[in-house]
């Protein structure tokens, strides 16, 4: 796939789930803290796939570079 194509493709994945947000809001009958929690855990559960999978670090190279601005 070619690096437009897959530019492509992701912003309109991104337009996709973003605009489905409020259709998916109506559609479940949940309170509003429950949907914010459920999204919070399968962000973050996606973040730590993405990290696992892709084999980069996440941590920084010493203590200092937490600090600098």
């Amino acid at each position: 796939m070619t690096p437009i194509a897959q530019s492509l493709v992701q912003l309109n994945s991104a337009v996709i789930l973003l605009g489905g947000t409020t259709l998916f809001a109506k559609l479940i009958s949940l309170p509003a803290q429950s949907i914010t929690l459920y999204r919070a855990v399968i962000g973050f559960v996606a973040l730590a796939l993405f990290i696992r999978l892709s084999n980069t670090g996440y941590r920084l190279k010493n203590g200092r570079e937490y600090f600098d601005e």
